[in-house]
C-alpha cells in the first residue's frame, strides 16, 4: 500500500528481496532413468529457465552430471546408465555420491530427494530401478515418476505394479510433461506435474523448501493467490453487506495484480482522502508509481479487516477498516510489512451499474 511520502519503497523492496534470497537455501534433486524416459523434458517442464539442455552439466561421476544455472537455487543430478549391463557400477557411483554429500556439514550440499523415472510404455520396472530405489531410500526420500503417460485415467494397473516393485518409494506419480495430440486430434494437457511438485515440496527439508519453491514454475500462479479477509468485531455488529465485500475484494484483487485501471474502478470520482492522495487522480497516480517501482518477481499482498460499521443505508455504507500489506518475492514472504492502523472508509453506489465505490478514506480519529 502507499505509506508515506518519505518512505523509500525501492530501498525497502531491495532489502526485503536480499533477505529472502539469503534465507532461501539450496536444493539438490537426483533424477535417474533409462535413455529416452524423458528426464530432460520433465526437468524443463517443472523448473525455471529451460533448465536441462543437451550437453549441459558438469560430470560428478562417469554416469551422473550436475546441472545448475545462475540465479536458480537448484542442482539436478542427472543419472544415466541404468540400462547398461553393468548397472551395478552406476548404482555404486550414486551411492558414493549421495553418502559423501550427506556427510557435508553444509545441508545445502546434500542430495535432498530422488526421482526415479519409469517409462509407462515399457510396462516394466527394470532390476536396476529396483536396486537403485532400495539403495537411495536408505539415504533420502524417493519418488517413482511414471513418464509419457497416454491415458489421463487408467494405466491398466501399471502404477500398482510400480508400487509393488518399489515399496520404499514415497509415492508413484504419473506424469505427462508436455501437452500432446491424440489419435483423434484432441489435445491432452500436461498432467501430474503439480502433484509431483507438491509431493517433492513436502519431502525436501524445511530449510530448502524456499529454494525449491523458487526453482519450480508449475505452481507459480498459485503462489501469487491470496484470500480476502473481511472480519467484523465481536460487539454484536451485523455482517457487512455483500456489495461491500465485493467492493473490497475488487480493490484487493486490483492492488495485488498491480492494475491501476481496475483499482480506479473501485474509487469514486469524488474521492477524498488524507494518506494515499487527496483526490482520485492523486490516489491512482501514487499507486501507479508504486506498482512501477516493484522489480520483476515482487508481488504485493493485501489483507483487509472491517472492524466496525458506522452507517448503513441504501445510499452509503461507512465503516472502520484496517489494511495490512506485505510483499512476496516469487511467492515467498519477505520482511516487508505495513499496517495502516484504523481507517475511516465511506462507500457509495455510483454510475449506471450502481457499483459501490470508495469515496472517502482517512485516518480514523476516534
Amino acid at each position: 500500500m502507499a505509506i508515506a511520502e518519505d518512505f523509500n519503497l525501492k530501498a525497502t523492496v531491495k532489502n526485503a528481496i536480499r533477505e529472502a534470497l539469503e534465507e532461501q537455501g539450496y536444493v539438490n534433486i537426483l533424477i535417474a532413468g533409462v535413455t529416452g524416459v524423458g528426464k530432460s523434458t520433465l526437468i524443463n517442464a517443472i523448473f525455471q529457465g529451460n533448465f536441462a539442455t543437451t550437453g549441459q552439466g558438469l560430470p560428478v561421476t562417469p554416469n551422473t552430471r550436475e546441472i545448475k544455472k545462475d540465479g536458480i537455487p537448484l542442482s539436478v543430478f542427472d543419472t544415466r546408465g541404468l540400462e547398461m549391463a553393468d548397472f551395478d557400477a552406476t548404482i555404486n557411483e550414486v551411492k558414493i555420491l549421495v553418502s559423501e554429500r550427506a556427510k557435508n556439514p553444509d545441508p545445502r550440499k546434500h542430495i535432498h530427494v530422488a526421482w526415479i523415472c519409469i517409462l509407462e510404455n515399457s510396462r516394466r520396472v527394470q532390476p536396476a530401478e529396483q536396486d537403485l530405489c532400495k539403495m537411495l531410500a536408505s539415504y533420502i526420500p524417493v519418488v517413482a515418476v511414471i513418464t509419457k503417460i497416454r491415458s489421463n485415467k487408467s494405466d491398466q494397473g501399471f502404477s500398482d505394479k510400480v508400487k509393488e516393485l518399489l515399496p520404499l518409494a514415497r509415492n508413484v506419480i504419473r506424469t505427462r510433461a508436455l501437452p500432446e495430440e491424440d489419435d483423434d486430434g484432441k489435445i491432452k494437457p500436461a498432467l501430474g506435474l503439480e502433484e509431483l511438485v507438491d509431493l517433492t515440496m513436502q519431502l525436501v527439508p524445511e530449510g530448502m523448501q524456499r529454494a525449491f519453491a523458487i526453482a519450480q514454475k508449475v505452481n507459480f500462479n498459485q503462489k501469487m493467490h491470496s484470500r480476502l479477509i473481511a472480519a467484523l468485531n465481536t460487539e454484536g455488529v451485523v455482517e457487512a453487506p455483500k456489495e461491500i465485500l465485493i467492493l473490497l475484494k475488487r480493490f484487493k484483487k486490483a492492488y495485488e495484480s498491480k492494475n491501476s485501471i481496475e483499482l480506479s474502478e473501485s474509487i469514486s470520482s469524488d474521492f477524498v482522502g488524507d494518506i494515499y492522495g487527496r483526490t482520485k487522480s492523486e490516489f491512482i497516480a501514487f499507486m501507479e508509481k508504486m506498482f512501477q517501482g516493484f522489480p520483476y518477481g515482487v508481488s504485493p499482498h493485501l489483507k483487509i479487516e472491517v472492524i466496525n460499521i458506522s452507517s448503513w443505508t441504501d445510499s452509503d455504507f461507512s465503516c472502520v477498516v484496517k489494511m495490512e500489506a506485505n510483499l512476496k518475492f516469487l511467492g515467498l514472504p519477505t520482511s516487508f510489512n505495513w499496517d495502516s492502523g484504523k481507517l475511516f472508509c465511506k462507500t457509495i453506489p455510483e454510475g449506471r451499474e450502481s457499483y459501490w465505490r470508495i469515496i472517502e478514506l482517512r485516518k480514523f480519529k476516534g
